[in-house]
């Protein structure tokens, strides 16, 4: 690749700031000049990392040819967000000055839906010049959604590269602490929600074609009835991570703690700490899910009353079987209490080099220019 690249990336939603983080990372340690930029739910998370960054809030990504005058970019880089974005923006700018767009999808739903203008009905308005995904099913998905197939390249997501060291990066130290930061004693099983905005998202209108036919405080409360039929047999400690499009205080009414069940709500440790940490792992269709599975953790995914096609990629490859009532949850819940031992996975990712494969098509993309 051309030394001193010159590199426009940004990202709004988590998930795209996850996938194109570790792409920056390796760009700027290469040498290369990247300008960071990031709004909404990015800019807190990159905040947290300390990532050299400018935040852009969304009353200036009219103001974003303010930009390209400073950096005169060779390319640019992005995540990919629902609604109109930052990345829209600067796809619209880029296209006006013939500078080749590069995202990393970082999701298995929505994949034309992140490129439309919505308001305007505009299809595919702002389809980049390429889309790295993370898998084939991707790949035919977007192609099935009338996404050119010469612009999308699987390459795998970057965010999950380091997956097998952060499987192992914590001990029974580790867990140690855990336990007694939450006052339960050493013997606890621990048990993770990782919520989703599903109201947000897709709202709570049985009405409506987006409805999923539930919302995350549903979901968990599947989770908490099958809990509390344990009685005494084990002690649980049910931690609650917040989605971090969702407030901490939405999820008060359901911090307690009888005896052989304590629920928190916490959004402190690091998501991955809590999924290597966790013995069992449960949401709807989170990323997280999808982490856990390939960490080797015991997964639970809780869809009641669901009525679209499962968003969740693991239950549509057939590795596992969401669940919509409490009994069925008690049943897996039991099952994998009686069974710790390491989950065997079948990977149907591309992981482990997603990173340099972004990288090297990049540098691909500015050679052929």
């Amino acid at each position: 690749m051309r030394k001193n690249l010159k590199i426009i990336a940004a990202c709004q939603d988590v998930g795209g700031c996850n996938a194109i983080y570790p792409v920056v990372c390796s760009l700027r340690a290469s040498g290369h000049k990247v300008n960071l930029y990031a709004s909404s739910y990015s800019a807190k998370m990159l905040k947290k990392k300390n990532a050299g960054f400018r935040e852009i809030e969304k009353k200036d990504f009219d103001n974003v040819h303010a930009i390209f005058d400073g950096v005169r970019p060779d390319i640019v880089l992005l995540g990919t967000s629902l609604g109109f974005s930052l990345e829209d923006a600067l796809v619209e700018e880029s296209r006006k000055r013939r500078i080749k767009t590069i995202a990393v999808f970082d999701s298995w739903v929505n994949y034309s839906l992140r490129f439309t203008d919505t308001v305007n009905r505009k299809n595919l308005r702002y389809l980049p010049d390429y889309i790295c995904v993370s898998d084939d099913f991707v790949q035919a998905q977007m192609q099935k959604e009338n996404i050119p197939e010469e612009r999308i390249v699987v390459t795998g997501n970057p965010y999950f590269d380091d997956l097998g060291r952060e499987a192992k990066k914590y001990t029974r130290q580790d867990k140690s602490k855990l336990l007694a930061r939450y006052g339960v004693s050493a013997d606890t099983v621990v048990v993770s929600f990782f919520s989703q905005a599903i109201d947000k998202s897709f709202g709570t209108d049985s009405r409506s074609k987006s409805f999923l036919g539930y919302t995350q405080f549903e979901a968990l409360k599947i989770l908490l009835s099958a809990l509390k039929k344990f009685n005494n047999e084990s002690k649980i400690l049910l931690i609650i991570r917040p989605h971090p499009k969702e407030v901490i205080s939405a999820y008060a009414e359901f911090s307690q703690d009888n005896g052989y069940l304590r629920v928190a709500v916490s959004n402190r440790e690091e998501p991955r700490k809590i999924i290597a940490l966790s013995d069992i792992v449960c949401g709807m269709f989170s990323l997280m899910l999808v982490e856990a599975y390939l960490m080797k953790r015991n997964i639970l995914s809780i869809q009641p009353n669901l009525k679209v096609e499962n968003p969740l990629i693991l239950s549509r490859l057939g590795l596992i079987k969401s669940l919509e009532n409490s009994r069925e949850v008690l049943r897996k819940l039991k099952l994998f209490m009686k069974n710790k031992r390491s989950v065997k996975i079948r990977n149907f990712l591309k992981t482990g080099k997603s990173t340099r494969n972004v990288v090297d098509l990049i540098s691909g993309v500015i050679q052929n220019q």
